[in-house]
């Protein structure tokens, strides 16, 4: 968030293509590194980079209109990249270890261009303090209550690469059924989240989220009883296109709340609480397992219906009593 901060401060397009660089030139150290340690430490300063660059691209996209469809068309390409960098990382590391590296960091420089060319709207720096500025944050009731209900709702998210899996196993699935019942998510996300994302431009955010969330909490159901792979990747496609919209979509409303020029810092709070889900996943899925595999899609049906209270009654207005500045 203090990355965040400072590229409201100082520039988003200049502290995100000082990230991007950052993270490209430790690609290629990691590359050409020697020993394990060296290894350890340039991936060390390649977190660093990626913590620049992500608030600054993310408060970018959030200055842009149509935040909607902005954010959707954003993680859609994001989804891409995520789904295809393992692919090209093992057949690039197949060949040579060093390659993926080199790749990310050639990548990475091809970025920094593009960076440059992104319209950056010019506001007035950010005078506050980063602590003066995280209470304000923290005051604002719609921007807890987002943050907190997609929260709950990625913690099931964050669970199915550990349920699936077990689950699959004890079935006596393949590994490759395993595969594809969880890449049925992804698959579904790419192909229906720029289209929400052009609904949601014309149509009430808070309502639609709402309503996509508790669309979620059949296929959870629907996931505890089903013991055939084909209806398993059925209701996780179900969840990549419903699950994925709440996601995608309350980026888009913490965009649309943030003061003009504190972009890059509500959107590095917003994806610094989705990241919280997945070490807090298994402290809430482990007791539950040793009961029963499937349990867990329960707990994720649960905590989704929470979250559709937060996203519906949430309102842009209304301020945290007693965190006023």
């Amino acid at each position: 968030m203090f990355t965040g901060h400072l590229c409201d401060k100082y520039g988003k397009k200049r502290l995100g293509s000082l990230g991007l660089a950052t993270y490209g030139a430790s690609a290629l150290l990691c590359g050409v590194a020697q020993t394990f340690f060296q290894l350890v430490v340039f991936r060390v300063i390649q977190g660093i980079g990626l913590g620049i660059f992500g608030p600054a691209i993310l408060g970018l996209i959030a200055q842009m209109g149509e935040k909607s469809k902005s954010f959707s068309i954003y993680r859609t390409f994001q989804g891409f990249g995520m789904m295809i960098a393992p692919i090209l990382g093992g057949i690039l590391g197949s060949l040579n270890l060093s390659y993926p590296f080199f790749l990310s960091a050639l990548v990475s420089a091809a970025g920094i261009p593009t960076m440059i060319l992104i319209s950056e709207k010019k506001t007035v720096a950010a005078r506050e303090t980063f602590r003066h500025s995280i209470r304000d944050l923290l005051s604002r009731y719609s921007v807890v209550m987002v943050c907190l209900a997609v929260f709950l709702v990625e913690i099931g998210f964050a669970g199915f690469e550990l349920v699936i899996p077990l689950i699959g196993s004890s079935e006596g699935f393949s590994n490759v059924t395993i595969g594809l019942i969880l890449s049925s998510y992804f698959v579904t996300f790419l192909l229906f989240q720029i289209p929400l994302g052009v609904v949601f431009e014309k149509w009430r955010g808070r309502f639609l989220a709402a309503f996509f969330a508790l669309s979620c909490v059949p296929p959870f159901f629907l996931l505890y009883i089903s013991k055939n792979p084909v209806l398993m990747a059925v209701w996780m496609g179900w969840l990549g296109v419903t699950l994925g919209a709440v996601f995608v979509q309350s980026g888009a409303m913490i965009a649309k709340s943030a003061p003009s020029g504190m972009e890059s810092l509500y959107m590095a709070f917003f994806d610094g609480v989705i990241d919280l889900s997945f070490p807090a996943m298994p402290i809430l899925v482990t007791p539950l397992l040793g009961v029963d595999l499937r349990s867990p899609f329960l707990l994720f049906a649960l905590l989704t219906s929470f979250s559709t209270f937060l996203l519906f009654f949430q309102s842009r207005e209304r301020r945290i009593p007693g965190t006023e500045l």
